[in-house]
């Protein structure tokens, strides 16, 4: 920020312009004329434009990550492998999307985002968390785990399933559970968000003001789709 807009004044100083700027920046415009003026300048569009800086998703460093969570994994302590799995499948090359729908991908490509999400399902089923489980596993098999997992994989869900369903209609207390086996990941819940007025037809916890796109350079990212005042819950 400060290289950006360093550069914008001293832009304005070659130019001359500040002094013209100082007599537009007073009470007799609205902040909005203010704003309007200054983007308006010629020197703005070129100094204040942001470099945009292309997602860094590496299969290097999802494996590095994968290796440390499989560490903790072995000796018993979730809690660091489910911190180093999340990490290994944040920083996971994933399949591009394309306005509101997944690109096609090829399954040999993504073969470390599906390792992490089979990993992390282990450890989430050994911390109880069957719902998150369960999910974990069929993102692996949709894009594409080892075949060699998918028979342990599909056994592991089966168990899931069997144990969500036994809880119907009962209640489950996550801070019971963690403190039971002395793992607090879960120890917390969230409350229930709060309830959006209009939801988005493909992405149901997002407001329909909201849309996702996506652009080689940018990856994804969020535009509005209509006015958005203050207060509105996107």
């Amino acid at each position: 920020f400060e290289s950006l807009t360093g550069r914008f004044i001293r832009m304005l100083l070659l130019n001359n312009k500040i002094l013209e700027l100082r007599t537009k920046m007073t009470s007799e415009y609205t902040t909005e004329e203010m704003f309007s003026y200054i983007w308006n300048l010629e020197e703005a569009q070129r100094c204040l434009t942001p470099v945009s800086i292309p997602p860094t998703k590496s299969e290097s460093i999802s494996l590095m990550n994968w290796r440390k969570g499989e560490n903790a994994y072995q000796i018993r302590d979730l809690d660091q492998a489910l911190k180093w799995y999340n990490l290994a499948i944040l920083s996971a090359p994933h399949p591009d999307i394309l306005a509101d729908n997944v690109k096609t991908h090829d399954r040999e490509m993504y073969g470390a985002l599906a390792q992490g999400y089979e990993s992390r399902s282990l450890v989430l089923f050994d911390l109880k968390q069957y719902e998150k489980c369960s999910r974990d596993i069929n993102y692996a098999l949709e894009l594409g785990c080892k075949n060699i997992s998918h028979k342990t994989l599909l056994e592991t869900k089966a168990k899931c399933q069997k144990v969500m369903s036994g809880r119907k209609g009962k209640p489950f207390d996550s801070l019971a559970e963690s403190l039971k086996s002395s793992h607090l990941s879960f120890a917390y819940t969230n409350p229930e968000p709060p309830k959006l007025e209009a939801v988005n037809p493909t992405m149901p916890s997002l407001n329909s003001s909201v849309k996702l796109t996506y652009t080689p350079s940018q990856g994804r990212y969020l535009i509005a789709e209509n006015d958005i005042y203050p207060g509105d819950i996107l």
